[in-house]
């Protein structure tokens, strides 16, 4: 809806009006993370969140009888199409395109979140919710015996965020209607306790790129692994947590000689 003031002498004035070729929608996506195949017979599954993940602008790499991987796609992104059911009501949404992030917390389940951007009709359908049918033995606890390590040194993680950072534009011209990536900026923030042998502020005065591994869940099909290869130390904070230290150190995920992609993200 665009707005103007009709100069007519009254106050009150503001008037509005629609372009029905140009009706966006933007809506957020939040769901628990899980595994690809609690079977394990067939790890090489996409995940049920795939085609977000490709919206997002990341790129599938399947491996038979192995594994599926997710890199950042440099060149393009693949639009989905999102359909919302409300009360007998559906909603199509085309052309969405992702900010993607990844987060978790000890003792509850890792979540994902796709904010999305696309078009849409302004006027609803009338049809049936669809059954759904969701499994709980394939979610992603972050828990004890999850593994964080960042340079290679365990980490006592309380809880993760990451940000895929995409910068999604309107790109509204005759004959052409879409979203669009323009860029990304990859980052990640862990919140853990502190100990003695932290190196977290030396790090950030010398830059030290750091590796960083987290790994949820446990077995074939019900593991999904986080790594960040070269991840470029950011302004860390502190602060008391029960008479401890705890601290969240925050990390730009790069891409440099000794990193071939900014970070995997991989079911297996």
């Amino acid at each position: 809806t665009e707005e103007y003031k009709e100069f007519d002498g009254d106050l009150g004035n503001t008037k509005s009006y629609i372009d029905p070729e140009h009706t966006t929608c933007d809506f957020t996506i939040k769901a628990k993370l899980r595994g690809n195949d609690k079977t394990g017979a067939n790890p090489d599954t996409p995940p049920a969140i795939t085609n977000l993940l490709k919206a997002s602008g990341l790129k599938e790499t399947i491996t038979d009888d192995s594994d599926v991987t997710y890199t950042v796609n440099q060149e393009s992104l693949s639009p989905a199409t999102a359909i919302v059911y409300v009360d007998g009501k559906k909603r199509v949404a085309d052309g969405i395109v992702c900010n993607f992030k990844l987060s978790g917390e000890v003792g509850s389940c890792a979540m994902v979140e796709f904010s999305a951007k696309g078009y849409t009709d302004i006027l609803d359908v009338n049809e049936a919710n669809p059954d759904v049918s969701l499994d709980s033995e394939a979610l992603m606890i972050v828990n004890k015996v999850s593994a964080v390590s960042v340079g290679g040194n365990t980490f006592n993680l309380e809880s993760f965020d990451f940000d895929l950072g995409n910068d999604i534009q309107d790109i509204y011209a005759v004959g052409l209607a879409q979203f669009e990536r323009s860029n990304f900026d990859a980052k990640i923030s862990l919140t853990g306790y502190k100990d003695s042998a932290d190196t977290t502020w030396a790090d950030l005065s010398s830059q030290d790129l750091k590796s960083i591994v987290i790994t949820l869940g446990n077995g074939t099909g019900k593991t999904v692994t986080l790594t960040i290869d070269s991840a470029r130390p950011l302004t860390p904070s502190e602060s008391d947590k029960s008479g401890k230290m705890s601290i969240t150190k925050e990390f730009r995920c790069v891409k440099d000689a000794t990193s071939s992609e900014h970070f995997k993200l991989k079911w297996s």
